[in-house]
């Protein structure tokens, strides 16, 4: 008999008010986080800076891109310029750091 109104006085529990409204603030909260949450794809293939890409690329949040190699022949080629004196003798005093 113990057993049984053990478990009869378990079901009265979930019964009770308290409980309905802990489930439903339970349901209500991750309904809300899967709104909420962004899903998003990794890409899975490697992209290239000037290739051309298979798929539209959409970036879901603004961030500093520095293509580093540009960056470091424009200034290998500024600072020959400026030392050299010239444009085209700025391009051989930047090929020949590399």
């Amino acid at each position: 008999m113990s057993e049984a109104g053990a478990i009869v006085r378990f079901f009265r529990v979930l019964r009770g008010d308290a409980v309905r409204r802990l489930f439903a603030l339970l349901v209500l909260s991750l309904g809300a986080g899967a709104f909420v949450t962004e899903y998003t794809r990794l890409p899975v293939d490697d992209i290239q800076v000037g290739g051309v890409a298979s798929r539209s690329i959409r970036a879901v949040t603004s961030f500093p891109f520095v293509d580093w190699e540009a960056t470091l022949e424009r200034q290998r080629s500024e600072r020959g310029r400026a030392l050299c004196g010239g444009r085209e003798k700025g391009r051989e005093w930047a090929r020949s750091w590399e």
